[in-house]
């Protein structure tokens, strides 16, 4: 399963908007066999209305390669599964 996210700090904390999905989200991911969060690299060092999860309770991210490499370090550090595809 994805999720989306409007948002990842540098903790790995996930955000997202409106708060009103939060509730279905989890569901969903509970439900799951493996979560991976999908989240463009603009989306890094922002927050949302509402946190509702953490990348090192997931699978991991998978994001692009546009993003700030030490960001994706301090994640990597942090034992989050980070994983970055080539935007041509």
């Amino acid at each position: 399963m994805f999720l989306g996210a409007d948002g990842i700090d540098h903790k790995g904390w996930v955000y997202t908007e409106p708060p009103d999905t939060t509730h279905m989200l989890l569901k969903m991911a509970a439900s799951a066999d493996r979560v991976y969060v999908a989240a463009d690299s603009s989306k890094f060092g922002k927050r949302g209305l509402r946190r509702f999860g953490q990348l090192a309770q997931w699978a991991g991210l998978i994001t692009d390669d546009r993003g700030d490499p030490e960001f994706v370090e301090a994640l990597r550090g942090q034992g989050i599964n980070v994983l970055v595809g080539q935007v041509r």
